[in-house]
């Protein structure tokens, strides 16, 4: 049950983060912008993580992530207008420990354009979202 409602917690944030993140600009920007995009996470964090990513076009991709650092770099598409991260611990079965940090930053070209980092609670519990627009 405390699972359950874990995994319903984490889904909803990033359903959250997603629809924030898919707002479009009405800007119309001719020139082709890079869009090479690396998402990492940092951290002491000793639980396993479940995160959840925007992939190439825009959709979200759902790993385990059992030690950090992890990172993972892509080429998104011209037509998505934004991406997020998501990290949540695993479940009750690998939590982490209290004090313990994650950082999830998002760089496009090498350069970080966003950064955000979170502290595991009494119960190791650990939840943490992130989202880029492109301009």
């Amino acid at each position: 049950m405390k699972n359950s409602k874990s995994i319903l917690l984490f889904a909803s944030i990033l359903a959250i983060i997603f629809v924030f993140a898919s707002c479009s600009g009405d800007d119309d920007n001719s020139t082709p912008q890079s869009r090479n995009i690396k998402y990492e996470i940092t951290g002491n964090y000793s639980g396993r993580l479940t995160v959840a990513y925007s992939d190439e076009g825009g959709n979200s991709q759902t790993i385990d992530v059992n030690s950090l650092p992890w990172s993972t770099s892509l080429t998104v598409d011209s037509d998505v207008s934004a991406i997020a991260i998501a990290a949540t611990n695993s479940g009750v079965n690998n939590p982490g420990r209290t004090g313990e940090t994650i950082t999830l930053k998002i760089y496009r070209n090498s350069e970080e354009v966003k950064e955000s980092t979170a502290t595991a609670l009494e119960n190791g519990f650990i939840e943490l979202g992130i989202s880029y627009s492109f301009n």
